[in-house]
């Protein structure tokens, strides 16, 4: 009896549900690689069966899942394009105040002159004529006013100043408001807007850096400012700024919080977790670059403190700052 050892493509050829599965497959995970005998026509047949009976819905699928990523992508390419402009423009206009700062600076170098040379000749007047002559009262009067102005000279030169590295020691948060509040009381009394300084003389010093924290109270100011001439445009006896530190203890230790509250029109919640954003302002582009709360929340952050806020809409808002003190150094016992 002869054996027959049948060796055609038929005596081993899987069912055709198998071959229409690797179709399926070859379709849904093209990354697979599977390799096709070009001598098996039974197979390329079967998997020609199941490209036309899935290819058809497969297909469309994949036509209409690459329209939503195409369209996908040109929302995300279009905010990038408005957000690259934005953030150009914003970045003109910080470099804009930048030079402002710098000319400032250089403006206050060439008034310094004079106003020294000025204190000079009334004092040499003062010296001649002697304190009983009528005229010493008009050479000390011209000796004070121009002292006053030698001191914003002064403020302006340091606020101008960019200072490289971290120059920190002992200030006092009554010297840091005052000293700013030397170069805007006559831009705050032109906006009839009032001022009112609760900061007490006996709180202890601060370790900081006394040029940064004045930069953050003159922010704050600022934002006030604005805020108040945005609700009333002319005098009104709510249209006045608060500024008031006190001494306050956090997990233990001592620290100072220094609030500037205005009764402008309040900060909605969905804004107040975002004006701390770099580039964020609700301002018209030629009056806010955004970066100034930015800008202050990092120095505070830098100085270990917090930089908060609180506001109710229609009413007020307040901004916190609070600062870490440096704790006394108990002195070492000898032994």
């Amino acid at each position: 009896m002869n054996r027959r050892n049948d060796t055609s493509p038929t005596a081993t050829r899987p069912p055709h549900s198998i071959w229409l599965l690797v179709g399926l497959l070859a379709l849904v995970a093209p990354a697979l690689t599977l390799r096709i005998p070009m001598a098996r026509p039974d197979l390329l047949a079967a998997l020609a069966l199941a490209m036309l009976t899935v290819g058809g819905g497969t297909v469309l699928l994949l036509a209409s899942r690459q329209r939503r990523i195409y369209k996908q992508l040109c929302r995300v390419e279009r905010k990038a394009r408005e957000a690259r402009e934005e953030m150009r423009a914003q970045l003109q206009q910080a470099q804009k105040l930048e030079s402002i700062g710098t000319l400032a600076g250089g403006v206050a170098h060439e008034i310094n002159n004079p106003i020294m040379g000025i204190m000079n000749y009334a004092q040499l007047i003062l010296d001649h004529i002697g304190a009983d002559n009528p005229i010493a009262e008009y050479a000390t009067e011209i000796g004070n006013e121009t002292e006053r102005v030698a001191v914003i000279v002064r403020n302006l030169l340091s606020f101008a100043r960019q200072d490289r590295g971290d120059h920190r020691g002992p200030a006092r948060m009554r010297d840091i408001v005052e000293s700013t509040l030397t170069l805007c009381r006559a831009v705050m009394r032109h906006d009839q807007i009032a001022l009112e300084i609760c900061v007490p003389e006996d709180l202890p010093p601060l370790e900081c850096h006394n040029q940064q924290i004045r930069q953050v109270i003159m922010n704050l100011l600022t934002n006030a400012r604005d805020a108040l001439n945005e609700r009333y445009k002319g005098h009104d006896e709510n249209k006045k700024i608060v500024i008031m530190s006190q001494q306050i203890e956090r997990a233990g230790q001592p620290w100072i919080r220094t609030t500037v509250e205005d009764l402008g029109p309040g900060i909605p919640q969905d804004l107040r977790t975002r004006i701390l954003e770099p580039f964020f302002t609700t301002k018209p582009r030629d009056k806010g670059t955004g970066l100034g709360l930015s800008v202050s929340y990092g120095i505070i952050k830098d100085h270990g403190g917090e930089l908060s806020v609180e506001s109710e809409v229609g009413q007020w808002t307040r901004f916190h700052v609070d600062l870490p003190m440096v704790p006394k150094q108990k002195p070492e016992r000898a032994e």
